[in-house]
């Protein structure tokens, strides 16, 4: 696995997995929403292709040249994302890395420390408004058990 597509390239999580994956001589593309920052990638070593994260086609597209995709791009939050990149992976056998938030896991702390360590023996009953990305994380999941 060396052909890596990441989304959400231009963000921090995208943008220090393409350096970690760029200094171990992985080859990174990136899909970015417009041409904006198609110079800075490509100084970095960074393949751009320009598109959404909803339009299967371009997603496609995109995964045909690559072995996987890191999908970092307001994943947590977008299941018309997450359904469309799963849709176009459908039948690759390609891998797909979902980054998600430990947020799900929070109260309302407000940035206060909190020494409750949540293991896997804790059902999992997140906040109402972190309810959406459970219920994402757990169709991630599931598409990984289809055939």
């Amino acid at each position: 696995m060396k052909n890596i597509l990441i989304t959400g390239i231009t963000g921090y999580i995208g943008g220090t997995v393409a350096k970690k994956l760029l200094e171990k001589n992985y080859k990174v593309t990136g899909l970015v929403r417009n041409d904006a920052h198609i110079k800075e990638l490509k100084s970095l070593g960074i393949e751009s292709i320009i598109g959404n994260i909803h339009d299967e086609e371009v997603l496609r597209s995109a995964i045909a040249d690559t072995d996987a995709i890191i999908h970092t791009a307001d994943s947590a939050d977008d299941a018309y994302a997450a359904d469309s990149i799963i849709s176009s992976l459908e039948g690759t056998g390609k891998t797909l890395i979902f980054t998600s938030g430990s947020a799900i896991f929070g109260g309302k702390e407000n940035g206060e420390k909190n020494d409750f360590a949540y293991t896997e023996d804790f059902p999992l009953s997140p906040r109402l408004e972190m309810a959406s990305r459970v219920l994402i994380n757990q169709y991630v999941l599931q598409s990984a058990k289809k055939t």
